[in-house]
């Protein structure tokens, strides 16, 4: 109540036209039109905030699901950037180990022609050191023994024909292996 509303009740209460328990019951009406105004805008600014509130909060979830969304797909790139980098190591253990097994291969096929190149080196040593005995024999024998000497003779031939059919069954062993 404003102080000219006092002063009008209480002009009026001393001139006896209005009594106190009227100015009261007035005070009582306008207090509770008031309130009920002010109820009413309370109850529109809680509604407001309450709405301010639930678009606030829908915001922060949307922010919420959006990071963790992000934070998922960084995860599956990482993943993803991991299990390709381990694929690429395994390719490239794989392709070591091949490297590795073809360079064992090629030394155990070094090893295996080289010793066979001595084999061979050795037999033909052998051969012609046989041969030269026997030649030297047929030269003595000669000089003592006719007969002898084309036995000798017959026997180094022999020994060439063996030779020969030697080699021609490793050549064609070796065709074979390649065949």
């Amino acid at each position: 109540m404003s102080s000219s509303d006092v002063y009008a009740a209480t002009t009026a209460a001393a001139a006896g036209r209005i009594d106190l328990t009227m100015l009261q019951a007035e005070r009582l009406r306008k207090a509770a039109a008031w309130l009920q105004a002010e109820r009413a805008l309370a109850r529109r600014r809680e509604l407001e905030r309450m709405e301010e509130a639930r678009i606030e909060a829908e915001a922060r979830e949307a922010e919420r699901v959006e990071a963790a969304r992000a934070a998922a797909a960084q995860l599956a790139a990482e993943r993803a950037r991991d299990q390709e980098a381990e694929r690429l190591e395994a390719e490239r253990r794989a392709t070591a180990e091949e490297a590795e097994r073809f360079e064992r291969k090629r030394r155990r096929e070094e090893r295996i022609e080289a010793h066979r190149l001595e084999v061979e080196r050795r037999e033909a040593e052998q051969r012609e050191a046989e041969r030269l005995e026997v030649e030297r024999r047929a030269g003595e024998q000669q000089a003592a023994d006719p007969a002898e000497a084309e036995r000798l003779e017959l026997e180094h031939l022999q020994a060439e024909i063996d030779e020969l059919e030697r080699a021609e069954k490793r050549a064609e062993a070796e065709r074979n292996e390649l065949g």
